[in-house]
Parts: structure tokens; sequence; C-alpha cells
């Protein structure tokens, strides 16, 4: 009998249409998928590290800038939190369609911040 294993399980505990010749020996643990290790870096990684020095730079000692900074970042971790929580019943509420949607718009709005890096680097060091 062939067995279906998944590469990336430990990760998305989904398996892939990757089948395993008869003699090979793989664990089936796919049904536990309490870990998912990706949402610490997605929430306290390099990225938004760097949102928030430039995010911080350019209120450039102002205390109700920094303020609203703090007030804002808080804001957006709590709703991280909440959506987190929430996030098996929003997946059967949005459906595959919504959620390709949700995913290519977060991509688009990535690619935006990304340029928006260059630029401020740029006026930075003089070139623009």
């Amino acid at each position: 009998w062939s067995m279906i294993f998944c590469s990336s399980s430990s990760i998305f505990a989904r398996p892939t249409r990757t089948k395993v010749s008869e003699g090979a020996a793989v664990a089936n643990d796919y049904g536990d998928v309490s870990v998912f290790p990706l949402a610490i870096p997605m929430l306290c990684g390099p990225g938004n590290v760097a949102a928030l020095l430039m995010f911080s730079s350019q209120v450039q000692g102002d205390v109700g800038g920094l303020a609203l900074l703090i007030a804002i970042t808080t804001v957006v971790f709590l709703l991280a939190m909440v959506i987190m929580f929430l996030s098996v019943n929003l997946q059967r509420l949005l459906g595959e369609t919504g959620l390709s949607v949700i995913q290519r718009l977060m991509g688009l709005i990535l690619s935006a911040l990304a340029v928006q890096f260059i630029i401020n680097g740029l006026k930075q060091i003089g070139i623009l």
C-alpha cells in the first residue's frame, strides 16, 4: 500500500500529493494541528521590527506621535489575537475563494510596504 508523505506537514499540517514508495516507513502523524510556528515570526519578526523602526523614525521624538504609534501597535496585536482565536470560524465563513482573495490582498499590501521601505532608504542616503 502507498502512503502520502508531506514534507511540510510540520508547518501546514496537511499532506501534499507526493506519494512514497511501498517500502518507506513514514510516520502518519497528521492529526495534531495545535502548533503552528509561523504566527510568532509574523507578529514579532524582523519585518515588524523594521516597520516599527520606520514609523517611529517618522515621528522623530514627538511624544504624542509615539503614544499614538504604541496605541496603534497594541490594537493591531489585539486584533491579530482575536483573529487567531476565531480563525477556524473565519475560514468556514470566508471559504476557499475568500481566503484566496485575502491572501492576494495581503501580498499586495506587503509589496507596497517593501516598495515604501526602499523609497525611504533611498531618501535617507540621498539618492532620491
